[in-house]
């Protein structure tokens, strides 16, 4: 006869799987993993574990791994809804989106992705001097440290772009390669690729 598993036992199985993938998962995208995004979810873990042990209550593992996602990713995915509006016109509610992601206590990794498309949304709306002034503070802030390579490039391009469009041809320049040296085989590299090339062909053409 086998020994029943202790109801705990999957749950502090998926966290500590969660964290693991994860953390592998940042080092492969060259990101830094914050400290807040491991304690979140050992913290709702400890929460997850209380509870069953004071209610018997069973979680299935796949509802556990769920609500990992969901608390520690929440930034990310309110970031998104919030693009989604953005590339579609809807900018009042893109910033109020946006608005729910900041006070939703990002970590650092999602703070500066949040800022990032918080900046293109407002590229898109030609409040150019708005969007340099937000990636420029990134740029030189403590949250460019814990972007990833895409992210890294995606700032430097949308930076880059945003100098065209002030026509500051110099720093736009100097802005998409940066984004090309970032991640060269990024959708970010070959836009700057593109954009740098539709540039030479201009001034051959004056």
């Amino acid at each position: 006869m086998s020994t029943p598993v202790h109801p705990l036992i999957p749950l502090l199985t998926v966290c500590f799987s969660y964290i693991v993938f994860l953390g592998l998962l940042a080092k492969l995208r060259r990101e830094r993993l914050s400290a807040q995004f491991a304690l979140e979810a050992l913290a709702l873990t400890a929460i997850l574990a209380g509870v069953m042990l004071t209610t018997r209550f069973t979680l299935h593992p796949a509802l556990n791994l769920f609500l990992l996602y969901v608390v520690t990713m929440r930034s990310r995915l309110l970031t998104e809804v919030g693009t989604f509006f953005a590339r579609r016109g809807q900018f009042q509610w893109a910033d109020l989106v946006f608005n729910l992601a900041q006070r939703s206590l990002p970590d650092r990794n999602a703070a500066g992705i949040l800022k990032i498309n918080q900046a293109v949304a407002l590229i898109q709306q030609e409040r150019l001097n708005e969007a340099v002034a937000m990636l420029e503070e990134l740029l030189k802030g403590v949250g460019a440290e814990y972007l990833g390579a895409k992210h890294e490039a995606a700032l430097h391009y949308n930076l880059g772009i945003a100098y065209r469009k002030l026509q500051k041809d110099a720093l736009a320049t100097v802005e998409l390669n940066k984004a090309i040296e970032a991640m060269p085989l990024s959708e970010y590299a070959l836009r700057a690729e593109r954009a740098l090339q539709e540039k030479r062909n201009s001034t051959g053409k004056s």
